[in-house]
């Protein structure tokens, strides 16, 4: 549902400002009010499931094959998560990103540690990262139903 430019954008900005630390921007604004009311996420299970394979086979990445193995296979579920995060559209994406990129080189610094790699932290990446997406677009729904008015 699109939302007409009536709104008021500064009650979103407070809003934004109190909930996450961030204001909005008068072009994050527009955009959101282009993009409409956001639509709950669906749980990305497929990516979920690929990264807790990930997860598993660093295990074997103490022997010498598995290292190459290992390796090959973290690049490649690695960029996919990575395109997943940059299919996230508009505002919530950016706002995803934002938070994103900090916690996953913190995941990758993890796994770059010798038995610190059998913590699952792919899969807790992705999990927090769906997570935090949900709150974002309830609390992009809450922030423009307060500033618009109520949504059917």
């Amino acid at each position: 549902m699109k939302i007409e430019p009536t709104g008021n954008i500064s009650e979103l900005n407070d809003i934004f400002l109190k909930e996450t630390g961030q204001g909005v921007t008068p072009k994050d604004a527009q955009a959101l009010q282009a993009e409409g009311v956001p639509q709950k996420p669906d749980f990305p299970l497929l990516l979920f499931l690929a990264a807790l394979f990930k997860d598993v086979l660093d295990g074997l990445d103490l022997t010498g094959v598995g290292v190459v193995i290992t390796t090959i296979l973290s690049l490649i579920i690695g960029a996919v998560i990575f395109l997943w995060l940059l299919g996230k559209v508009g505002f919530i994406q950016k706002r995803i990103l934002r938070w994103a990129w900090g916690r996953y080189i913190g995941v990758m610094l993890i796994e770059s540690i010798p038995f610190l790699k059998l913590i699952p932290t792919t899969a807790l990446f992705v999990w927090f990262a769906h997570h935090k997406e949900d709150k974002l677009v309830k609390l992009a729904f809450s922030a423009l139903e307060k500033a618009y008015g109520k949504f059917s």
